[in-house]
């Protein structure tokens, strides 16, 4: 399932473009049957903004790593990853092979749930992403995994036990969903 919404947000009014693309397991990648992929479109400027590292860690997710996505399917089974693209664009392939391909450009954050695969195909403009993890309480990430193959029974648990983040990356607890992620 994939379509977009303009969802309202608390923090300061307006409103967030954000696709939703809840993706089922295809035989090798789990992906998540319970929780949609979000991407935020357009929602970090740093003149506006500041520093997107700063912005993550006030938000309550961890200090982040400076890179692209691995150029291989890949998921993590102990985590959500945010991902705020901070210059250039790029196609993303989301859900393993046949899975749907999204473009996060300079500006947006994409919000990937536990055992959704993404492998990065093309890029360009110095594609330059910020990558963290939830760090707050309710909801912290004490060792990220990266799975390239189908998920091992404890894999399988440790998707579903993953607890959805309370804060959003980009607005802290002012998060733009209304009733959670689903």
């Amino acid at each position: 399932m994939r379509e977009t919404l303009r969802l309202p947000h608390e923090a300061g009014g307006g409103s967030t473009l954000v696709e939703r693309v809840l993706l089922q397991g295809d035989g090798t990648f789990p992906n998540n049957a319970v929780y949609p992929l979000l991407l935020y479109r357009a929602v970090f400027d740093a003149a506006r903004d500041g520093d997107g590292a700063a912005l993550l860690e006030r938000n309550g997710w961890t200090r982040p790593w400076a890179w692209g996505v691995f150029e291989y399917h890949h998921y993590h089974t102990t985590a959500w990853e945010a991902l705020l693209c901070i210059r250039g664009e790029a196609d993303v392939q989301f859900g393993g092979p046949t899975g749907p391909v999204l473009t996060p450009t300079e500006g947006d954050l994409v919000l990937v749930p536990p055992g959704v695969a993404h492998k990065q195909l093309r890029s360009e403009r110095g594609f330059l992403l910020l990558g963290a993890y939830p760090d707050h309480e309710g909801c912290s990430t004490p060792h990220v995994d990266t799975v390239r193959s189908a998920p091992s029974a404890w894999q399988e648990r440790a998707i579903l036990a993953c607890p959805a983040p309370l804060r959003c990356p980009r607005w802290g607890a002012a998060a733009p969903w209304k009733g959670g992620f689903s």
